[in-house]
């Protein structure tokens, strides 16, 4: 079962082989109000132990560091984080930030959602 939770930052989807879907669509810089809900959609589809996450970043405006401070120390790390991202410019900075400040858990950046979802199973079946 596939279900999906819309949010002011996006909107959030387990789907049916057990990943969390996120798909980041906002224009609007988020705030600690905007944070929370988000935080609240993914606890309530997910629980507390939260599945491979596969973020697909569409549209984002520039985030505080309060604001990613609190989503990071407010959700647990998932298992390994796939993320999709379209934008040259945008993967660029991603793959740069990723080597300066390496994420807690494995993360690799894709240009399709294809090649990410690809990633992410074969971390789930250990190949």
């Amino acid at each position: 079962m596939q279900r999906t939770i819309k949010t002011a930052a996006g909107s959030l989807t387990l789907r049916p082989d057990g990943i969390l879907h996120v798909v980041i669509d906002f224009t609007e810089p988020p705030t600690k109000e905007t944070a929370a809900e988000f935080v609240a959609a993914r606890t309530e589809l997910v629980g507390t132990e939260p599945p491979p996450v596969l973020v697909e970043i569409i549209q984002q405006a520039y985030a505080e560091r309060a604001v990613r401070s609190f989503l990071m120390g407010t959700m647990t790390p998932p298992p390994c984080r796939a993320v999709v991202v379209s934008d040259p410019t945008l993967m660029t900075l991603f793959r740069t930030y990723e080597v300066v400040s390496p994420a807690p858990v494995p993360t690799e950046i894709f240009p399709t959602v294809e090649a990410a979802l690809e990633w992410i199973q074969s971390r789930m079946s250990g190949s």
